[in-house]
Protein backbone atom coordinates (compact mmCIF):
# COMPACT_ATOMS: atom_id res chain seq x y z
CA UNK A 1 0.00 0.00 0.00
CA UNK A 2 2.83 2.54 0.61
CA UNK A 3 3.81 2.14 -2.91
CA UNK A 4 0.60 3.36 -4.53
CA UNK A 5 0.70 6.57 -5.99
CA UNK A 6 -2.22 9.45 -4.47
CA UNK A 7 -2.29 10.84 -8.05
CA UNK A 8 -2.79 7.45 -9.65
CA UNK A 9 -6.07 6.95 -6.97
CA UNK A 10 -7.35 10.50 -8.09
CA UNK A 11 -7.49 9.64 -11.79
CA UNK A 12 -8.83 6.21 -10.88
CA UNK A 13 -11.86 7.58 -9.28
CA UNK A 14 -12.55 10.25 -11.64
CA UNK A 15 -12.79 7.47 -14.37
CA UNK A 16 -15.50 5.51 -11.89
CA UNK A 17 -13.07 2.87 -11.19
CA UNK A 18 -13.40 1.38 -7.70
CA UNK A 19 -10.18 -0.52 -7.49
CA UNK A 20 -6.36 0.08 -8.39
CA UNK A 21 -3.62 -2.44 -9.52
CA UNK A 22 -0.15 -1.95 -8.39
CA UNK A 23 2.19 -4.72 -9.02
CA UNK A 24 -0.26 -7.08 -10.31
CA UNK A 25 -2.20 -6.46 -6.79
CA UNK A 26 -5.81 -4.98 -6.30
CA UNK A 27 -6.54 -2.51 -4.05
CA UNK A 28 -9.83 -1.11 -3.29
CA UNK A 29 -10.09 2.38 -3.50
CA UNK A 30 -12.51 3.09 -0.62
CA UNK A 31 -9.77 1.02 1.73
CA UNK A 32 -6.84 2.73 0.74
CA UNK A 33 -7.88 6.15 -0.02
CA UNK A 34 -11.48 6.68 1.88
CA UNK A 35 -11.13 10.12 1.82
CA UNK A 36 -11.14 10.40 -2.31
CA UNK A 37 -13.83 7.82 -2.20
CA UNK A 38 -16.34 9.82 -0.15
CA UNK A 39 -17.00 6.82 1.92
CA UNK A 40 -18.69 9.14 4.29
CA UNK A 41 -21.36 10.10 2.18
CA UNK A 42 -24.23 8.24 1.38
CA UNK A 43 -23.77 6.81 -2.54
CA UNK A 44 -27.19 7.27 -4.19
CA UNK A 45 -28.82 4.71 -6.89
CA UNK A 46 -31.44 4.56 -8.58
CA UNK A 47 -31.86 8.39 -8.72
CA UNK A 48 -33.94 9.31 -12.96
CA UNK A 49 -32.03 12.35 -13.91
CA UNK A 50 -35.41 14.89 -15.24
CA UNK A 51 -34.41 17.89 -17.20
CA UNK A 52 -31.27 20.59 -16.71
CA UNK A 53 -32.24 23.01 -14.35
CA UNK A 54 -29.38 25.70 -14.77
CA UNK A 55 -25.72 25.41 -15.20
CA UNK A 56 -22.41 27.54 -14.52
CA UNK A 57 -18.43 27.00 -14.51
CA UNK A 58 -18.38 24.15 -12.16
CA UNK A 59 -21.04 22.40 -13.47
CA UNK A 60 -24.81 21.82 -14.59
CA UNK A 61 -27.84 21.00 -12.13
CA UNK A 62 -30.56 18.65 -12.78
CA UNK A 63 -34.15 18.06 -11.31
CA UNK A 64 -33.99 14.62 -10.35
CA UNK A 65 -36.16 11.85 -8.60
CA UNK A 66 -35.20 9.43 -5.70
CA UNK A 67 -36.33 5.86 -6.00
CA UNK A 68 -38.52 7.01 -3.55
CA UNK A 69 -40.43 9.94 -5.61
CA UNK A 70 -38.73 12.80 -3.45
CA UNK A 71 -37.02 15.47 -5.96
CA UNK A 72 -33.91 16.63 -5.59
CA UNK A 73 -31.08 18.89 -7.09
CA UNK A 74 -28.12 17.14 -8.60
CA UNK A 75 -25.16 19.21 -9.55
CA UNK A 76 -22.56 17.46 -11.96
CA UNK A 77 -19.33 18.19 -12.79
CA UNK A 78 -18.67 19.80 -15.99
CA UNK A 79 -17.57 17.66 -18.27
CA UNK A 80 -15.97 19.79 -21.02
CA UNK A 81 -14.01 21.16 -18.71
CA UNK A 82 -12.77 17.79 -17.53
CA UNK A 83 -12.38 15.90 -20.79
CA UNK A 84 -10.43 18.84 -22.21
CA UNK A 85 -8.30 19.96 -19.71
CA UNK A 86 -4.81 18.04 -18.27
CA UNK A 87 -4.43 15.23 -15.38
CA UNK A 88 -3.18 18.15 -12.84
CA UNK A 89 -6.51 20.17 -13.35
CA UNK A 90 -8.52 17.12 -13.03
CA UNK A 91 -7.59 16.40 -9.88
CA UNK A 92 -7.60 20.49 -9.03
CA UNK A 93 -11.29 20.19 -10.15
CA UNK A 94 -11.68 16.71 -7.94
CA UNK A 95 -10.33 18.31 -5.20
CA UNK A 96 -12.65 21.42 -5.23
CA UNK A 97 -15.97 19.92 -5.92
CA UNK A 98 -14.82 16.86 -3.04
CA UNK A 99 -14.36 19.68 -0.62
CA UNK A 100 -17.93 20.92 -1.57
CA UNK A 101 -19.00 17.68 -0.88
CA UNK A 102 -17.30 17.56 2.75
CA UNK A 103 -18.31 21.47 3.17
CA UNK A 104 -22.09 20.50 2.42
CA UNK A 105 -22.37 17.04 4.61
CA UNK A 106 -21.61 18.75 7.71
CA UNK A 107 -23.98 21.97 7.27
CA UNK A 108 -27.47 20.73 9.26
CA UNK A 109 -29.68 23.94 9.51
CA UNK A 110 -33.40 24.21 8.73
CA UNK A 111 -32.66 27.36 6.46
CA UNK A 112 -30.20 25.59 4.45
CA UNK A 113 -30.39 23.03 1.64
CA UNK A 114 -29.20 19.61 2.57
CA UNK A 115 -27.33 17.05 0.84
CA UNK A 116 -28.77 14.22 0.24
CA UNK A 117 -25.76 12.01 -0.71
CA UNK A 118 -23.42 11.32 -4.00
CA UNK A 119 -23.80 9.54 -7.71
CA UNK A 120 -20.74 7.87 -8.50
CA UNK A 121 -21.45 6.28 -11.94
CA UNK A 122 -21.08 7.58 -15.68
CA UNK A 123 -19.40 10.83 -13.07
CA UNK A 124 -19.32 12.56 -10.14
CA UNK A 125 -22.94 14.20 -9.26
CA UNK A 126 -23.94 16.21 -5.70
CA UNK A 127 -27.01 15.57 -5.07
CA UNK A 128 -29.33 18.23 -2.85
CA UNK A 129 -32.93 18.88 -1.26
CA UNK A 130 -34.65 20.28 -3.89
CA UNK A 131 -36.15 23.57 -3.47
CA UNK A 132 -39.70 23.99 -5.71
CA UNK A 133 -38.88 27.93 -5.89
CA UNK A 134 -36.72 29.16 -9.15
CA UNK A 135 -35.06 31.46 -7.40
CA UNK A 136 -35.72 34.74 -3.95
CA UNK A 137 -35.38 37.62 -6.48
CA UNK A 138 -37.73 35.92 -9.04
CA UNK A 139 -40.33 35.18 -5.61
CA UNK A 140 -39.93 39.02 -4.33
CA UNK A 141 -40.31 40.81 -7.67
CA UNK A 142 -42.59 39.42 -10.05
CA UNK A 143 -45.98 39.06 -9.90
CA UNK A 144 -47.96 36.10 -8.67
CA UNK A 145 -50.63 35.03 -11.09
CA UNK A 146 -52.85 36.59 -9.28
CA UNK A 147 -50.49 39.79 -9.33
CA UNK A 148 -50.78 40.20 -5.53
CA UNK A 149 -47.33 41.21 -4.63
CA UNK A 150 -45.44 39.07 -1.70
CA UNK A 151 -47.01 40.62 2.05
CA UNK A 152 -44.72 42.83 3.82
CA UNK A 153 -44.97 40.19 6.73
CA UNK A 154 -43.90 37.27 4.54
CA UNK A 155 -40.97 38.79 3.07
CA UNK A 156 -40.06 40.05 7.27
CA UNK A 157 -40.36 36.10 8.02
CA UNK A 158 -38.16 35.77 4.63
CA UNK A 159 -35.07 38.51 5.73
CA UNK A 160 -35.42 36.32 9.16
CA UNK A 161 -34.96 32.90 7.95
CA UNK A 162 -31.62 33.88 5.24
CA UNK A 163 -30.09 35.70 8.83
CA UNK A 164 -30.39 32.71 10.83
CA UNK A 165 -29.50 30.25 7.84
CA UNK A 166 -26.13 33.27 7.35
CA UNK A 167 -25.32 33.50 10.98
CA UNK A 168 -25.07 29.69 11.56
CA UNK A 169 -22.45 29.81 8.47
CA UNK A 170 -20.47 32.36 9.77
CA UNK A 171 -20.23 30.52 13.11
CA UNK A 172 -19.26 27.22 11.81
CA UNK A 173 -15.81 26.12 11.58
CA UNK A 174 -16.04 23.04 8.80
Amino acid sequence: KDQIDYSKCVEAFIEGKTTITVKDKEFSLLEIVPDITLSYLPILKDVSISRELGSGGFGTVYLGYLSNGESVAIKEWNKEKLNSSSKNFNQELFRDFRHELFVMSQLKHPNLVQLKGSIMQDSIKMVMEFCPFPDLFKLLHSSPPNNEKVSISLRIVIAFNIACGMSFLHNMNP
